[in-house]
């Protein structure tokens, strides 16, 4: 894909300002993906259903402490948006790795205004 149709992909992306910490992990792992030299991202999308399937994994996984449901509930959500995003799921992992680190700054951006 193209720089423009990437920019297009994340201008129409759910960044809501809670998710940056969501956004950097995907970068991340993407990132450590791409240098264990894996063809494919299928490994992020396992991930993510697994944090989906079992809520108190995220909890851990995140760093989220207390009894502050509402963040749990908001990681979950994220993750059964990133899963169900069909075009993302058709991108390579530079690519994802790009889309991912977009949304995050803009992520961060809403969160500072």
């Amino acid at each position: 894909m193209e720089r423009k149709e990437l920019l297009n992909l994340v201008k129409s992306m759910d960044v809501e300002a809670n998710y940056e910490k969501s956004y950097r992990f995907a970068q991340t792992y993407v990132f450590n993906l791409q240098r264990k030299k894996e063809k494919t991202s299928d490994g992020l999308f396992e991930v993510l259903n697994c944090y989906k399937k079992d809520p108190e994994s995220v909890r851990w996984f995140f760093g989220i402490t207390g009894k502050d449901e509402s963040k749990i509930i908001g990681i979950t959500k994220w993750c059964d948006y990133i899963i169900n995003h069909n075009e993302l799921k058709k991108l390579s992992l530079e690519e994802l790795n790009y889309v991912f680190g977009c949304c995050a700054r803009l992520c961060k951006v809403k969160k500072s205004r």
